[in-house]
This record gives structure tokens, sequence and C-alpha cells, in this order.
């Protein structure tokens, strides 16, 4: 992400390996999935892999270095590169994300209280967004509102009452998502049933794969089985019924993919 504040590349040196590594929440080294092997030109090149590749750009050169890495012409300008790339790459589904997403503001509890949010601390926020005469919109309680990852539902030491919370921020005017990844902690009771069923990413010796990422050591959901989809459907269905959230933010989804490599 702090790349983008050097685009557009190409008119000073830049290197960056999207195959390699940044430092997470707990100091420790861990896979960066913060950037898509995706490329696109103001002259309607697009550079695309499914895998991460290296990039440098120096003397009016740009150089590749990966695996499977397609390079092609999507048109003449930038506009016509990404409308190329994303339809052989990563189609529309049809399906538009809830216009409220693009008309009013959204606003995530990760700024005031990273890793630390409590109902009265959302309460609190979305009071002072109220007070400070700024417009209701979509609010997002972001990392650690749950036990574990994979648990899916609110921790009742810090959210006595998720319900009450939700339905007091309706009445303030917002819309309520919650933050979710496809992430495990192990030795939860979600680990044991998830891994009793099969539905863990398998390293290639057939082991369940836990992995690091930037906020520690986890196994990861199998998003390619359909019975781990319904699993985590069935959760975030039963969330919804029982709080009254309206959606969901999901994180870090592109990671799935890595433990396989």
């Amino acid at each position: 992400m702090s790349d983008g504040l050097l685009m557009p590349f190409g008119d000073r040196p830049f290197a960056r390996d999207l195959g390699g590594t940044v430092s997470g929440a707990d100091g420790a080294a861990a896979p960066s999935n913060q950037s898509s092997p995706l490329l696109v030109s103001t002259r309607g090149r697009v550079v695309w892999s499914d895998r991460p590749f290296a990039r440098s750009f120096g003397e009016g050169t740009l150089r590749i270095s990966g695996r499977q890495v397609l390079v092609c012409r999507g048109g003449s300008t930038l506009r016509e590169a990404c409308l190329t790339a994303s339809r052989r790459f990563f189609p529309p589904s049809g399906r538009a994300p809830a216009r409220q997403l693009f008309e009013a503001p959204q606003y995530n509890t990760w700024i005031e209280s990273p890793y630390t949010p409590t109902q009265q601390s959302v309460l609190e926020f979305a009071a002072g967004i109220v007070e400070a005469g700024m417009p209701p919109g979509v609010l997002m309680i972001d990392d650690c509102w749950s036990p574990d990852y994979g648990s899916w539902w609110f921790d009742r030491g810090r959210f006595p009452d998720p319900a009450a919370m939700i339905r007091q921020l309706h009445a303030w005017g917002f819309t309520v998502m919650l933050w979710v990844v496809p992430f495990v902690s192990p030795d939860s009771a979600a680990f044991r049933e998830l891994e009793g069923r099969g539905l863990l990413v398998r390293d290639r010796f057939g082991d369940t794969a836990v992995r690091r990422w930037w906020n520690g050591l986890s196994a990861l959901l199998d998003l390619t089985n359909p019975d781990a989809i319904a699993w985590l459907t069935r959760h975030l269905d039963a969330l919804r019924d029982e709080t009254g959230v309206d959606g969901f933010k999901t994180a870090a989804t592109c990671a799935t993919t890595a433990p396989t490599t």
C-alpha cells in the first residue's frame, strides 16, 4: 500500500518483490499480501500473474522476474488496460456492492482502537462522529472483536451485549460491518472442528498448514472447498441473525493460496 505514494511508476528507479516479506504485528517477517500481481500502463499494457513476481523500473525499462507472468496489450490507454485486465483475469460477478458503500462515509474502529475494540469504545467512537456533525455512514468494527480468528462471535468480555450496541448504532443512522479473515487460530475449538472435517489448507506433505501472517500464526480456511464456504456462511448468517449486524468486511482472502506453493 505504501508503494501507491510513488505512482505512477517509471519516472524514477523503483523495485519491489511481491513475493517478499513485511514486518508483522509481532515484529516477525510475514509474507506480503498487500499488493496484487498486476501492473497496468498509460499505454494500455498489462502485466499479470496469479503468483507474486519481482519488478523494477530504471532507465526507461521495466524488468519482470517470476513464473507464469503474462504481458499483453489491452489497448492504448490506462482505462482500456484496466478493463482488459478485469475481463481476462477477474471478471465482475454482476452483483454490485451496496450503494451506501459509495454514497456514505465509511468509518473504521481500527483508527481509534486497533486490536482493542470494546462495546464502550465503539459506541463512544460513533457518538463522537455524530456530535462532531459528521454524517453517519458505514461503521466497520475491525480486528479483535471476536475471541479468536475463525471463532466468529463477539467476545462477550469486551462486548457484553452486541445486539444492543448494534441497535444503538442503527438508531444513530449507522450501518454496521464486522471485519473477518480466512485465518483460524490454532488450538481453538474452530480449528479442531475444521481440521477434523478437512476444511483447512494443507501443505505439500498433506499436513494442516499453519503460516505466519501480520497477526501471528494461523491455519487457513480452504476457500476452494464448498463445504468450507458453507461453514463460514452458516456462522456469519447466525451472527447476523443474532446481533443484527448488516454485513462483513473480508480481508486477506488472497493469502489463502500462499501455503500451497
